[in-house]
């Protein structure tokens, strides 16, 4: 005799032998021109990450470290009020005898930061004396005063910053 439950049972068993596949998808979002990309309009340089960023215009030291595979780096977090998931960055660093120890240009993507910001974190500047250099060592750098110069740009817009730093070598 059959029970009322042996259809369900083999209902269940078929199910569980065969693969399911579930895709979810998410809906098409429409941003309507101008909504959701605006630029940046405020720049701000400084070391750390998250709620431990602290601001150039507090500490303008400028930190330069040993590479793990060589050369010799220094790598603020630049935090900007813009919605862009990727900018362009410009940075120089140049002593205030003009000379200049390193330079990037670079197109990255941006992280949430905390109050609203957006973050590229610990972005990598070389530092090294000017060719032609007669020395690859620049212990001789410690203490000098130099600018960092950083430009972000996106969605059309781009937003500055100058600090005046004395540059730390360990």
């Amino acid at each position: 005799m059959a029970r009322w439950w042996t259809p369900v049972l083999l209902g269940v068993l078929a199910c569980a032998c065969g693969d399911v596949i579930t895709r979810w998808r998410d809906p098409d979002v429409v941003v309507a021109e101008g909504v959701g990309s605006h630029g940046p309009s405020v720049l701000r340089v400084g070391f750390g990450q998250g709620a431990a960023f602290v601001p150039l215009d507090e500490v303008a030291i400028q930190v330069v470290v040993r590479g793990l595979q060589g050369g010799s780096w220094t790598m603020p977090t630049l935090r900007a009020d813009t919605l862009a998931a990727t900018v362009a960055v410009s940075c120089r660093l140049v002593t205030n005898a003009n000379e200049l120890l390193g330079a990037t240009d670079v197109s990255t993507p941006t992280r949430p930061a905390p109050e609203g910001w957006v973050e590229v974190a610990s972005l990598p500047i070389p530092v090294s004396h000017a060719p032609p250099a007669t020395s690859a060592s620049i212990a001789d750098l410690e203490g000098v005063a130099a600018t960092l110069t950083c430009t972000l740009s996106a969605a059309g817009a781009s937003a500055s910053a100058t600090y005046a730093v004395t540059l730390d070598v360990p």
